[in-house]
C-alpha cells in the first residue's frame, strides 16, 4: 500500500476522533436553563402572555444546533399552554446567549387562571419540557413564584 494513503487515512481517523470527542464534551458542557418567567404587560382579559428568558451557554469549541423546543407552561400545577418551535438556532462556539420566548394563553384558560390568581394573590409558574440539540436532549424544569 502507498505510504501517503496510509498517512492520509490515519490523519482522517485522528481528525474524526478529535471531532467526536469534542462533540461529546460539548453536550456534557452545554447549559440550558430558564432564568426568569414573568407576565407580559401586553396581557389582557382575552390573552395572557408569559415571557420566558432562556439562557444557553455553549463553552465548547463547536457550534451547537438547537433543533426543537417543546415546553409546557403550568400555573399553580395546572398545564395552561404549550410552546413548540422547530426553528433551528445555531449557538456559536464559546457563547452565552439569552433567548426570550413568549408563551401565549388564550380563551377560557385565561379567565380561569386570572380568577385563581385573584383568589390566591400569587402564581406558581412552571416551565417543563425538552430542548433537542444536534448533540442530544436537555430536560427543562423551572418554577417561579410570582406575587401580586
Amino acid at each position: 500500500m502507498n505510504n501517503k494513503l496510509i498517512l492520509g487515512l490515519l490523519a482522517g481517523a485522528g481528525a474524526l476522533y478529535y471531532f467526536l470527542q469534542g462533540k461529546k464534551g460539548a453536550i456534557e458542557d452545554l447549559q440550558i436553563e430558564p432564568i426568569d418567567i414573568a407576565i407580559d404587560k401586553e396581557s389582557n382579559i382575552r390573552k395572557l402572555i408569559f415571557n420566558l428568558k432562556l439562557q444557553i451557554k455553549n463553552p465548547s469549541k463547536f457550534i451547537v444546533k438547537v433543533k426543537n423546543i417543546d415546553l409546557d407552561l403550568k400555573v399553580n400545577n395546572k398545564t395552561i399552554s404549550n410552546f413548540n418551535s422547530n426553528t433551528i438556532l445555531n449557538l456559536p462556539a464559546n457563547s452565552n446567549k439569552i433567548y426570550n420566548i413568549k408563551i401565549s394563553v388564550n380563551n377560557l384558560t385565561v379567565i380561569t387562571t386570572i380568577l385563581e390568581v385573584l383568589a390566591d394573590k400569587n402564581i406558581l409558574a412552571a416551565v417543563t419540557g425538552d430542548i433537542t440539540t444536534d448533540l442530544g436532549t436537555v430536560n427543562i424544569n423551572f418554577t417561579k413564584e410570582i406575587n401580586f
